[in-house]
């Protein structure tokens, strides 16, 4: 086999790859462009703003996507709910580093259109949780999922208030981000 030969093979092996990768969700992180994921599995849309030149980028961010990132959780009791609730999924300092979201303003919004803008520069490790499990089982419509943002209102007073309140928003179905 010619020096040529075992070059060209392992230039289209790599060429593969880099297909391959842009059919999954890491090809989002290397070729900027929207996930394909079927619309029946996507959970969350994520826009925001190209790291590069002007346009947005939307990336359909399924639940298996979601459960590939840190996972943490907590147990709380919620203005909405009856007795202790046992909330996991994802921080979303978390998410938001995973996706290179680092400044600008949040606008979360819920499948029936409720609104609320938080800016990224408040968002703390540790404070809000994007949801997708309650109590051991994943979320659906009818339990305020299939993602609820929530906070450990338990753990501190800071929780109890009206602007953490307002930003709790379940049935989380869409994310954009404004700079």
């Amino acid at each position: 086999m010619s020096h040529f030969s075992s070059e060209y093979k392992a230039v289209m092996n790599r060429r593969e790859l880099i297909i391959s990768l842009q059919s999954g969700f890491i090809g989002l992180c290397l070729t900027g462009q929207a996930v394909q994921a079927d619309p029946e599995d996507v959970v969350l849309t994520l826009t925001r703003p190209k790291n590069e030149g002007n346009g947005t980028l939307q990336i359909n961010i399924t639940r298996q996507l979601l459960m590939s990132l840190p996972r943490s959780g907590f147990v709380t009791t919620t203005i909405w709910t009856n007795g202790p609730q046992r909330f996991d999924g994802v921080w979303l300092s978390d998410f938001l580093e995973h996706f290179d979201v680092t400044a600008g303003t949040l606008s979360l919004q819920a499948i029936n259109d409720y609104l609320v803008e938080m800016p990224v520069s408040e968002i703390v490790s540790g404070e809000a949780l994007l949801a997708y499990e309650r109590n051991g089982k994943p979320m659906t419509q009818r339990s305020k999922g299939p993602v609820w943002l929530v906070y450990n209102y338990d753990a501190d007073p800071a929780f109890r208030t009206e602007t953490i309140y307002t930003r709790s928003v379940w049935q989380l179905d869409r994310i954009t981000v404004s700079r």
